[in-house]
């Protein structure tokens, strides 16, 4: 309960005061369009560089806004999705380390500027922190608890965090090398599975 509300204060609370500019503007349109004239989007919102994501963020936000576009409350769900993914944190991280250990980096996530920031608003990274910690908890799981069907859910989610955003590439690329460090022994059937639906 605490880590839920040390999380929730400054993502949850005053949403009045989210950032809204061309990122989150494009996003809102895009999904309003969908729901006037439903169709396959085949790409997702521009980068700086000019250059669109995949449309992967359009489809969960899509998902989100069933009950309202409304930006404040796209936010929210956002905000809100950020601070049950740090209470999750807390849960896995004090079974793997300690609970003092848990408490300090849940609560660095929790009051850190930057991850307050990219949590409350209706652009691509504030949705990466889920998946990351989604990401980790699964690495944990094969490398502490020598779980191997861990390996489909990794996979699943690094083919998802691709095509939020480019610069996620190099989690393929640490991921592989933590894997040849560990000397861990990937069943590469339920890895070329799992990155085949995360794509999908």
């Amino acid at each position: 309960v605490v880590i839920f509300l040390s999380s929730s204060i400054f993502r949850i609370f005053f949403l009045d005061l989210i950032e809204f500019k061309y990122d989150e503007a494009y996003t809102v349109f895009e999904i309003t369009k969908f729901y006037i004239h439903p169709t396959l989007m085949q790409v997702g919102p521009p980068q700086s560089t000019g250059v669109f994501n995949f449309p992967l963020f359009n489809y969960l936000m899509i998902f989100l806004s069933f009950v309202s576009r409304e930006p404040q409350f796209l936010s929210f769900c956002i905000a809100f999705i950020n601070s049950i993914a740090i209470v999750f944190f807390y849960v896995y991280a004090r079974k793997y380390y300690s609970n003092f250990t848990a408490i300090l980096a849940s609560l660095t996530l929790s009051f850190s500027p930057w991850n307050i920031l990219l949590s409350r608003k209706i652009w691509i990274p504030d949705i990466i922190l889920p998946l990351l910690i989604l990401f980790f908890y699964f690495l944990h799981k094969l490398l502490l608890d020598k779980n191997n069907k861990s390996i489909f859910p990794i996979f699943i989610i690094m083919a998802l965090l691709i095509q939020l955003h480019a610069s996620l590439v190099f989690f393929v690329f640490a991921t592989i090398l933590l894997f040849i460090t560990f000397k861990v022994r990937i069943n590469l059937k339920s890895a070329f599975f799992g990155f085949c639906v995360g794509l999908i």
